[in-house]
């Protein structure tokens, strides 16, 4: 058997093999979207909770340490909703990009995982 009439089943392996490491990706940046969209959610109502006690303590003339306290828990709440935007940002991104590609492959634009990924890029966008 020569080489050069095994390059085209090598090629439908290796063609194979990529298209399962794109569905793959694909269900793991729509995961972690997914996640990152609870965690978001999550940490908005924090921050918000954490703005009502800070605003409460300074309304009530409590103590400084009362209000230094809050005014610390709202900043870390804070930081840590910009955080959360940012990776939630950058996930999108990434799936948005690995979507287009796989629009681009014939033999993934109806794939079930690629469904999926749309999905999450749907409530993303919400």
């Amino acid at each position: 058997m020569s080489l050069t009439s095994d390059a085209p089943a090598v090629r439908a392996l290796d063609d194979e093999l990529n298209r399962q490491d794109v569905r793959v990706q694909l269900q793991a940046k729509s995961a972690e979207t997914a996640a990152l969209l609870r965690e978001q959610a999550a940490q908005k109502e924090r921050e918000q909770d954490a703005r009502r006690r800070h605003d409460k303590a300074a309304a009530s003339r409590g103590s400084s340490a009362l209000v230094t306290s809050s005014a610390s828990e709202l900043g870390v709440s804070e930081r840590a909703s910009i955080d959360t935007d940012r990776r939630l940002g950058r996930a999108v991104a990434e799936l948005r990009s690995l979507v287009v590609y796989c629009k681009m492959v014939p033999d993934l634009h109806e794939d079930e995982e690629l469904l999926r990924a749309e999905e999450a890029l749907e409530q993303a966008s919400v």
